[in-house]
């Protein structure tokens, strides 16, 4: 029994975007602050970006409602008017969630500048520290990984949204073909 293994191309250099974010060994104490910082930084990041893409989710579904109604109920809540209870509770519960999330928004855009501020400030004191302990050490790890940046954060939640209700005109017309 022979396994194969795809053979790496040796012919390319490496990048030099690599070489430039390529971090140094760290002991594990600082390998942990980092790690706690960068989820913090993390959990902010996401907050924000989950924030925005509720947001832009709720003014959407808004929108469209008062655009035309009947056409909003026809498409998302099959056999029900522009006034009945599921479109108008869909309607209510979008606009509560655009007040709450606009009035945290802000909140959320601080505690992320200040994670932000926090993580910058962890890094400077590792390196310094690194700097005092010298040459790298066999049992040291690797730099923790970084968090995702913001704008991949957004992107991914806006295509996540799954909170709106699916059309149903695809449902019901495989429904009549059988």
């Amino acid at each position: 029994m022979s396994m194969t293994f795809p053979m790496p191309a040796f012919s390319a250099p490496p990048s030099p975007a690599l070489a430039k974010t390529r971090r140094p060994a760290v002991p594990r104490q600082l390998a942990l602050q980092l790690r706690g910082s960068y989820e913090k930084l993390r959990e902010r990041r996401c907050a924000c970006a989950r924030g925005e893409a509720l947001i832009f989710h709720c003014q959407q579904q808004i929108l469209e409602y008062e655009a035309d109604p009947e056409q909003f109920a026809r498409t998302y809540f099959a056999g029900s008017a522009s006034n009945a209870f599921p479109v108008l509770a869909s309607l209510r519960r979008a606009r509560e969630t655009l007040a709450r999330y606009q009035g945290e928004i802000d909140g959320l855009q601080a505690e992320l500048a200040a994670a932000e501020a926090e993580c910058a400030r962890t890094e400077q004191v590792v390196m310094a520290r690194l700097a005092a302990l010298g040459a790298p050490r066999p049992n040291w790890c690797r730099w923790p990984e970084e968090p995702h940046a913001l704008e991949k954060m957004r992107k991914s939640h806006l295509s996540h949204v799954r909170l709106r209700p699916q059309p149903v005109v695809a449902a019901a017309s495989a429904h009549e073909r059988t």
